[in-house]
């Protein structure tokens, strides 16, 4: 929904990726705009992302790359 929320009309690429033995990598990529639309939403954002899934043992970055904001992070498996 962010990407929805501030990239509106760019293409959006989700890659999930599990692993037997360790995890599964999320990845959500998008077109980086010209004019970002910035719009207060009612959650805590990227940083709320973050503290969640790092509250769970994984990892998480967010940050714009060259043409493109890439959202990753890697979630453990619980058994």
């Amino acid at each position: 929904t962010n990407a929805q929320k501030h990239a509106n009309g760019s293409t959006i690429r989700v890659t999930v990726h599990g692993s037997d033995q360790t995890g599964v990598r999320v990845d959500v990529r998008n077109q980086l705009m010209r004019q970002p639309v910035f719009e207060h939403g009612s959650g805590t954002g990227l940083a709320g992302l973050a503290e969640q899934v790092r509250g769970v043992g994984g990892t998480f970055t967010a940050g714009a790359q060259p043409g493109e904001f890439v959202v990753a992070c890697w979630l453990p498996w619980y058994s």
